[in-house]
């Protein structure tokens, strides 16, 4: 039942959207399409143009167009509600309100640094399986498995105030933190799979291994860029269950 209703939402979610869009664009090329056949019209001579008419056409158009970009630019629902789909399928520890901000929370922190949601799901999904109180033997926590060192130095680089083990077990700082390490790297190393490899192994380990030129591992990144591709390819029907392995 509660599958039907997912979609049942999904499903309106997207005839709403797309029919706004079309809406908004039929409404940008009526308008275009007037200004040209006003154009194209003959002025008698002894007539002067008319700029308050030429003005407010503009406008027009233009109001039309910051709304259309607007629209791209706000969160994209069906989104968030693939990945609090994909959240339900695992245990991540969180109640269910608590998912449903972490689903947000993800897409939101994922465009910050122009990242596709399910990339960053996809490392979490390697990292921990979605497990909010995942720890490693070697101290690494939670959702993205942030060593307390590392998170030490993020937390200070973005002005959050660190409270040991606590601040990586809070889900939204986490991914917080995470996310803002993968970018470091990504900058760093100047190529996402290369980067993901140092998110694992550690960034000095990947730079003296380059400076030897020796051949980097090359399954975490593999494992992380397949699951990725799977992400991206679900779409609602698909989504109970997802294969993990």
């Amino acid at each position: 039942m509660a599958e039907v209703k997912r979609r049942s939402i999904y499903n309106r979610l997207k005839k709403a959207k797309m029919g706004m869009r079309l809406l908004i664009e039929g409404a940008v090329f009526l308008f275009l399409l007037n200004g040209l056949l006003i154009s194209a019209t003959p002025v008698p001579k002894d007539l002067p143009p008319s700029r308050e008419n030429h003005n407010s056409y503009s406008t027009i158009v233009s109001f039309l167009r910051d709304i259309s970009t607007e629209m791209s630019e706000e969160p994209d629902d069906m989104k968030m509600l693939k990945i609090h789909m994909i959240l339900k399928n695992f245990k991540t520890g969180l109640s269910p309100n608590m998912e449903r901000q972490l689903a947000n929370f993800i897409y939101r922190e994922s465009l910050e640094y122009n990242y596709d949601p399910e990339l960053i799901l996809a490392l979490i999904m390697t990292e921990s399986s979605f497990y909010n109180w995942s720890k490693s033997s070697v101290g690494a926590i939670g959702l993205m498995q942030i060593r307390p060192a590392t998170g030490r130095a993020l937390a200070r680089a973005k002005n959050i105030p660190w409270q040991g083990k606590k601040t990586l077990f809070n889900p939204d700082l986490n991914i917080k933190l995470g996310t803002h390490y993968l970018s470091i790297l990504h900058d760093r190393f100047g190529d996402l799979e290369t980067a993901l490899t140092a998110y694992n192994y550690g960034p000095s380990r990947v730079a003296e291994m380059q400076k030897r030129c020796d051949r980097l591992p090359q399954a975490y990144a593999s494992r992380i860029m397949n699951a990725y591709k799977r992400f991206l390819e679900l779409n609602h029907t698909e989504l109970d269950p997802i294969m993990t392995s």
